[in-house]
């Protein structure tokens, strides 16, 4: 699920909010292209998750009417960059915070081998910006749940998502929630990611997540 939003409030016919999302990925070698082509759509909203330090130029230069929020997603010495959970808005931004949702540590040998070679931390934040659409005060949620988890940390974390934000009555959620709903998408992460069968339960995600959109009354476009 890379790319979802979710929104737990109702627009009228002439109340219409343009929101993108995408998780651009930190290699990612179309990332220009990519921006410009958003750019084109003149989006309300624009939520980017694992956006490159080395690239934050690019924002400015193409989003020049935008206001801009954003939080450390992952760290990595090795590539000399962090990530970024990125919020542009059309509206001013009227406040910007943090929350942690928690970090999940893998319990396979080969995963943890690799993330500490590359010397890649997830900070476990997503990021919470107020914006004001018609006379109403919504709040836009982006984060990225990590990858590398179990099932159940994934699920942990989506939760605490769902617990700091259902705090306010007009929410948009944004961001990779990572949550693997297909049983081929579940069994190629047992493999690439060496993980024991009850470790990884597409089932259970899917039903959690489900679950969590009908109790706090969310809609998922």
């Amino acid at each position: 699920m890379d790319g979802k939003y979710l929104q737990r409030i109702s627009f009228t016919s002439n109340e219409v909010m343009k929101i993108f999302s995408w998780n651009v990925f930190f290699h990612n070698p179309f990332l220009s292209f990519g921006l410009k082509y958003i750019n084109s759509f003149r989006p309300d909203i624009i939520c980017l998750q694992e956006f490159p330090s080395t690239k934050l130029g690019l924002l400015s230069d193409i989003f020049t009417d935008y206001d801009l929020s954003k939080e450390i997603d992952a760290t990595s010495r090795f590539y000399r960059m962090n990530s970024y959970n990125i919020i542009l808005s059309k509206f001013n931004i009227l406040s910007s915070n943090t929350f942690k949702f928690g970090k999940s540590k893998t319990p396979n040998f080969i995963t943890n081998y690799f993330y500490k070679l590359q010397d890649i931390s997830d900070t476990g934040k997503g990021l919470v910006c107020e914006i004001a659409f018609n006379g109403v005060i919504y709040k836009i949620a982006n984060f990225r749940l990590s990858y590398p988890a179990t099932s159940i940390d994934r699920v942990n974390q989506l939760n605490n998502v769902f617990n700091y934000v259902k705090r306010s009555q007009n929410v948009i959620m944004c961001g990779d929630f990572n949550i693997i709903d297909t049983k081929n998408f579940a069994k190629l992460q047992k493999v690439v990611l060496g993980y024991f069968k009850n470790q990884i339960n597409y089932l259970y995600e899917k039903a959690e997540f489900k679950k969590f959109v009908t109790r706090d009354g969310y809609k998922n476009p």
